[in-house]
């Protein structure tokens, strides 16, 4: 799943903060829209209490979370849930956290969750199948998750509720980019 690195070079991470469609679109990215139904920011339009930063749909019928966490305060707080992240809505969880902290952060994260680290390089070059600019972000998978033996698949109406919910984020990110081309964003 995702991008595959070349153990030939050595990376250097670039340091400096993330922009959260930034990270969206790298963990998009690793989880490969051609394979999965891919939604940022899903809370309305869903019937469950939690908001998922970014959802996702098997093919099989199973469901995604990545839990994205820029700080250390953020992914603290995250613990005091009330929902924990458990739904039977939800195959496999992933926290999302800078390259550099995941280490120190782990502790604060669900045993059964994946985790999932995000990084720039300088060296683009060392991605052996696809060329892409050093200004990219990238998801290294660090930690399984363990699959939530209760989940249930999502139904077909589940399933088009969400992949309408993305559909209407294209069309409105189009309106976004005609504005910004006619100058007229404001």
């Amino acid at each position: 799943m995702g991008v595959r690195m070349s153990s030939k070079k050595k990376t250097k991470t670039v340091g400096r903060k993330f922009t959260m469609t930034e990270i969206e679109h790298a963990i998009a990215r690793w989880l490969d829209p051609r394979q999965h139904i891919i939604v940022p920011n899903v809370s309305h339009g869903w019937d469950y209490k939690q908001e998922f930063d970014i959802f996702a749909i098997k093919k099989t019928g199973y469901a995604i979370e990545v839990e994205i966490k820029r700080t250390k305060a953020d992914l603290k707080k995250d613990l005091l849930k009330e929902h924990k992240h458990e739904t039977d809505k939800i195959k496999d969880l992933y926290f999302a956290v800078p390259e550099d902290k995941w280490k120190e952060w782990k502790e604060f994260i669900p045993e059964r969750a994946g985790i999932l680290t995000y990084y720039k390089v300088e060296d683009a070059g060392m991605y052996n199948y696809i060329q892409r600019s050093s200004k990219d972000v990238f998801i290294q998978c660090r930690r399984s998750p363990k699959p939530n033996k209760n989940a249930k698949k999502l139904t077909t109406e589940e399933q088009l509720r969400i992949a309408r919910l993305g559909c209407m984020r294209i069309w409105n990110l189009k309106r976004t980019l005609i504005s910004y081309e006619n100058g007229s964003y404001t």
